[in-house]
């Protein structure tokens, strides 16, 4: 029997951290497939858990209402969430508008798990959602019982993976829009899907590339000034004292520690044994740095 509890404790424990498939639930026969930049995503529906959810997202998936709708935020760990259809490339018609009632939550002991799919409302309001949903991408369980669950991914997160890799402001926004270009109510699960694919961003709007910009250039400076310094010290050097000359050793060491320094940063961050040197070689240039105040030896 103590076997048996294991178990039961073992496969429990799974579903809690996110790692087993959503929970069994009996989904709806018809599926809301996104057509989007990145590729098709597959919504799986729970109608014996959120009726009047389903009921709605199917009304207005059928009326196109979402079609041309984004994923304006994408959290990693966290969700990734569609606008609402007011939000959407082209205005809605007005059968479109008076389908979009706002309904009453439906909450229920699904928990918010990787893939779950989750209703937006209005903070102060619970009964508030209309047309905004998330897709889950982590385990939140401080949702459960604010939010309605209606439903999960059931094919094409590869394509949900597409967006995490594009760059984000700082409120998780993406630098591009995530469009979905249609939604399409099918019958079944569809036999074949596109499949994920990149989604380009140009480089003036990628802040990796920006960075790099602005790192070449600071390189360039920088070897500028040694190169500079070290003619000047070239020539120079019968005219400089000793303790000039050394000056100049000196500044060459200690622009290229920091030029060394802005390149490794990046690893610096994520290696404990480079942060440890690193913080070394600043020890080390500031004891060289002690060397101007030190007169010549005789």
């Amino acid at each position: 029997m103590k076997g048996k509890y294991i178990l039961q404790f073992l496969v429990l424990t799974f579903i809690n951290l996110g790692f087993a498939a959503p929970v069994a639930k009996k989904t709806a026969e018809e599926r809301i497939v996104l057509h989007t930049d990145a590729g098709d995503i597959v919504l799986a529906l729970y109608p014996d858990v959120a009726p009047k959810h389903v009921e709605q997202l199917l009304r207005l998936a059928k009326l196109r209402a979402f079609d041309g709708i984004h994923f304006y935020r994408v959290h990693t760990g966290f969700l990734a969430q569609l606008s609402t259809v007011e939000d959407r490339l082209t205005p809605l018609t007005e059968e479109q508008r008076r389908a979009i009632k706002k309904i009453p939550a439906e909450f229920s002991t699904i928990s918010h798990q990787y893939g779950q799919l989750t209703m937006a409302r209005q903070d102060n309001d619970v009964d508030s959602a209309e047309t905004s949903f998330s897709i889950m991408l982590g385990s939140a369980p401080h949702l459960d019982g604010k939010y309605t669950i209606f439903g999960f991914v059931e094919d094409g997160f590869e394509s949900v993976n597409e967006f995490l890799k594009v760059p984000q402001g700082v409120n998780h926004d993406p630098v591009v829009r995530l469009t979905v270009n249609q939604a399409e109510v099918i019958k079944g699960r569809p036999l074949l899907i596109a499949k994920a694919r990149p989604i380009v961003v140009p480089p003036n709007l990628n802040p990796a590339t920006d960075n790099s910009k602005k790192l070449s250039v600071a390189l360039a400076v920088g070897l500028l000034l040694i190169i500079l310094n070290s003619i000047l010290t070239f020539f120079f050097s019968a005219k400089f004292s000793r303790q000039k000359l050394k000056s100049l050793v000196l500044i060459n060491v200690l622009i290229a520690g920091f030029l060394i320094l802005l390149v490794a940063l990046p690893s610096v961050k994520s290696t404990p044994i480079l942060s440890a040197l690193t913080m070394l070689g600043i020890l080390a240039m500031f004891r060289l740095m002690t060397q101007f105040e030190m007169p010549d030896q005789k």
